[in-house]
């Protein structure tokens, strides 16, 4: 491969990280911060989104740097909220995987077989770049988070629409999960504040556990999508 066949193939491989980083990370950040500035802190409205909703102009430098602040916040709070958005699938990761798991149960025997010597922490092959686990004995049903890891390095490092699409999915679920926490944060805090205050605003209540529950439950469903397209893509590599 030449030397530009190599960095198009560098540059194509961090396009999904690109993307995985901006949608379940600098998104969630970015609304936390909004959120944050314009109730619990009630900080006025910045003179330069007024200017843009009036359609005036700005600066061309200052735009671009407020831009780039907004994102570089965005990034850091998601960073700092994925932890808990990595919690709460784990709350359903397991069911997610039992229910594929029953529906193409010779699939799953398959990725359990191909993957078996990296569960138990043998030095055998196992798939390309497949990270071990770490993983003593030969569990019957490994944990979902470790076969999954397994499934998801090797695909993207043998199926060049695995790379592409995997992260994209994987993506999507975890901004939903992520979203849980910046609505959840700025719900618990307004009511305190209002309560503080004298007042008792249940719509906030109402709308959070709304957003909750929608946030969690599209959360679960794209998961699922996410695992069962792990399942197409291992029938694909490695044959029906």
């Amino acid at each position: 491969m030449s030397v530009d066949g190599k960095e198009a193939s560098t540059a194509a491989a961090l396009i999904p990280e690109f993307y995985y980083d901006l949608i379940c990370r600098v998104l969630p950040g970015i609304l936390l911060a909004v959120l944050f500035w314009w109730q619990p802190l009630g900080a006025p409205i910045p003179e330069w989104i007024v200017k843009l909703a009036k359609e005036e102009k700005i600066g061309a430098i200052p735009f671009t740097l407020l831009f780039v602040a907004l994102v570089g916040v965005g990034y850091v709070l998601g960073i700092l909220i994925s932890p808990c958005g990595s919690w709460l699938r784990s709350l359903y990761q397991e069911q997610a995987w039992t229910r594929v798991r029953n529906d193409f149960p010779s699939i799953y025997d398959r990725i359990v077989s191909t993957y078996k010597e990296c569960l138990a922490g043998s030095s055998g092959e196992c798939g390309a770049s497949a990270p071990k686990t770490g993983l003593t004995g030969e569990p019957r049903q490994p944990k979902a988070r470790n076969l999954s890891a397994l499934l998801d390095a090797d695909l993207k490092a043998r199926n060049a629409q695995a790379q592409v699409l995997l992260p994209k999915l994987n993506a999507e679920a975890a901004l939903c999960e992520n979203l849980v926490v910046p609505v959840l944060a700025w719900g618990i805090i307004t009511f305190t504040l209002a309560a503080n205050r004298g007042t008792c605003p249940w719509h906030v209540i109402g709308l959070t556990l709304v957003s909750v529950a929608v946030s969690g439950r599209v959360g679960w469903d794209m998961y699922l999508g996410f695992v069962r397209r792990q399942f197409s893509f291992f029938r694909i590599v490695y044959g029906p």
